[in-house]
């Protein structure tokens, strides 16, 4: 059957389809004449690709007409179909040896009311609180997935003008996989092939859990090198998701090649135990503070005006303040400023309770709103830290040592000291020491309940989402940056 040939289906015993459908369109397969159509719509009925199986090793193809989900596989570009999920399956064993493209075809009643109830074969649906429906896939039905025995081949179509355009390439071996849960989160995935061999070699696997079930969640990723035939690793799931239910792999080889993606279940016995926190090194220790002798200020601070705020959302105020809040609470600060070195003593409502918390002393400059460094505090039950942040160079901060660096915590006084890295260091935009008369700075506490918030904490001067006062060092006013000195 040549591509662009009409396919006239009729509603008779002997050619009646059976529908399964696919994470981004339809799949109609006709049990007598081995064909499989992919439709799309069309103003004219519906447009697509129709292939015919074969017993030959897993191949697939690029669709043409149908907006199907497409991905690189190699250079020259080589598009291929992507399946809802390619776990062991008639599809994968099936070799597609005829592709045509349908112009025309009437879908009876029948066939529309399935398109517009189904998602993936045995999937469910969910309407989230803003209204929306998610399409969760379908899950595996297998707990473990046989490697294949050697080389794959894959029809792909080529993009870069060589002929014939559509033609097998060789792809890596299927990836053997099974998952066991070992703690709540955390599960551990075997991988094995039966052979590497030289022509298509896999060069790593990419592994990863994700819950299906869930319409918010997300896989977690891991690449691990092939250095034989079998292996294992373990993936930590985020612990604001629910735990993982499904293991996902494939093999990858140097020429940008992918074998076939297999997916199954995930082995979970009763009563797992819960993930043990992340172990968290001190990078910043504090020693004891030191003196300083420049011009002291001292700022005050109402009781009881501690905001609460979550990422993304403005802080609110809370009523009732309990004793954890309270002891961030801040009631008076004592500042000194010795050039980049900076010594102060901070007074709060109550004594903090043996909670993590962290204070940070920013030093600002009231003629430039983009400036300058800070001093962060922070308490843990690893001791006293006090150092700068900096971004590292995965684009994220950590706390860095300073010289001079101490803390002292006594009751309800907190004492610190530090000297700020030179100007050329500090990431904001204006790198450079803030005159004598526009010196300042702002004072802000912080507190999380739990690990994703919410979080609390305390701001002097008081907390402005629009543009944050300070405390001008020569005087004591509180003005806004770049205010007249």
């Amino acid at each position: 059957m040549e591509p662009g040939t009409a396919l006239q289906l009729r509603n008779e015993s002997e050619a009646k389809p059976t529908l399964s459908s696919l994470r981004t369109g339809l799949l109609i397969s006709l049990p007598t004449t081995g064909l499989r159509f992919f439709p799309t719509r069309s103003r004219g009925g519906a447009q697509g690709t129709f292939v015919k199986a074969g017993p030959a090793p897993s191949t697939r193809v690029t669709l043409p007409n149908t907006g199907h989900n497409r991905q690189h596989l190699s250079q020259p570009r080589v598009a291929t179909r992507m399946s809802c999920h390619e776990s062991e399956s008639a599809a994968d064993r099936g070799s597609v040896i005829a592709v045509g493209k349908v112009k025309s075809l009437p879908l009876w009643p029948v066939v529309l009311v399935v398109l517009g109830l189904t998602g993936c074969g045995g999937s469910s649906s969910v309407r989230r609180s803003n209204g929306s429906v998610v399409r969760l896939p379908a899950l595996p039905t297998v707990y473990q997935i046989d490697p294949s025995t050697t080389c794959e081949r894959q029809l792909a179509t080529f993009h870069d003008g060589s002929e014939p355009p559509r033609r097998p390439v060789v792809i890596p071996p299927r990836v053997g996989l099974e998952a066991v849960a070992i703690t709540k989160q955390t599960t551990r995935l075997q991988w094995s092939f039966r052979q590497l061999p030289a022509d298509c070699r896999p060069e790593a696997v990419l592994l990863s859990v994700s819950n299906w079930s869930h319409p918010g969640a997300t896989p977690t990723n891991k690449w691990v090198p092939v250095r034989g035939l079998e292996g294992s690793t373990e993936i930590t799931y985020p612990d604001f998701l629910p735990s993982p239910n499904v293991a996902i792999a494939s093999a990858h080889s140097n020429e940008k090649r992918r074998g076939r993606t297999v997916s199954v279940l995930i082995r979970r016995s009763a009563n797992l135990p819960l993930d043990p926190p992340e172990p968290a090194s001190v990078t910043a220790p504090a020693g004891k503070p030191i003196a300083c002798t420049g011009q002291g200020r001292i700022a005050t601070d109402p009781v009881g005006d501690i905001l609460t705020y979550r990422p993304g959302s403005p802080p609110a105020p809370v009523r009732g303040l309990s004793r954890n809040l309270s002891g961030i609470d801040i009631r008076r600060a004592a500042v000194r400023i010795d050039d980049r070195t900076i010594c102060a003593g901070f007074v709060f409502a109550q004594p903090p309770s043996g909670v993590d918390f962290q204070l940070t002393l920013a030093l600002r400059d009231a003629s430039a709103s983009s400036c300058c460094a800070s001093l962060r505090f922070r308490r843990s039950a690893r001791g006293l830290e006090l150092g700068y942040d900096s971004y590292n160079p995965n684009g994220t901060i950590e706390l860095r040592p300073v010289e001079n660096a101490g803390a002292e915590l006594r009751g309800n006084t907190l004492t610190i000291s530090g000297t700020l890295p030179p100007p050329s260091a500090w990431h904001l935009a204006t790198r450079q020491m803030p005159t004598a008369t526009n010196v300042g700075w702002t004072v802000s506490t912080r507190y999380v309940a739990d690990r994703y918030g919410p979080f609390f904490g305390d701001w002097l001067p008081r907390y402005d989402d629009v543009n944050q006062s300070l405390v001008r060092h020569r005087d004591g006013a509180t003005v806004r940056p770049s205010a007249t000195p």
